[in-house]
């Protein structure tokens, strides 16, 4: 499965979702709702794996989290896991800044991204 969106790239490899940001540099309130909208779907599959790849994301302000916060919640009652993949240093620095990368399950070595997508396949 692959499905490209005006925002999202997502492909499928078995249960696992991989969620890719297509030309968006800040996840923020002039685009959260439009990715909301997109991933609503994806957001009620059950046991899987879903991979956000925030590989070129650079800013995300508090609606931006809340929207993270929103799925975080939504798909742990699905039973499904939420991995957040390539977060550029200075999104980390928020992140930790506001507690939240002991929230989220945050993959920042390639090597462990590489054998997630192999769990998948």
């Amino acid at each position: 499965m692959k499905t490209i969106n005006n925002i999202l790239n997502i492909s499928k490899i078995n249960n696992t979702y991989i969620v890719r940001f297509n030309g968006i540099k800040k996840l923020n309130i002039i685009n959260s709702e439009k990715v909301e909208k997109e991933l609503q779907e994806l957001i009620k599959v059950s046991n899987a794996t879903l991979i956000l790849d925030l590989q070129g994301i650079q800013f995300i302000d508090s609606t931006g989290f809340q929207l993270l916060l929103n799925m975080k919640r939504k798909v742990y009652f699905n039973n499904t896991r939420l991995v957040l993949t390539y977060i550029q240093d200075e999104v980390l620095e928020l992140f930790n800044l506001l507690n939240l990368n002991n929230v989220f399950e945050i993959v920042r070595n390639k090597g462990i991204n590489n054998r997630i997508l192999k769990e998948a396949s």
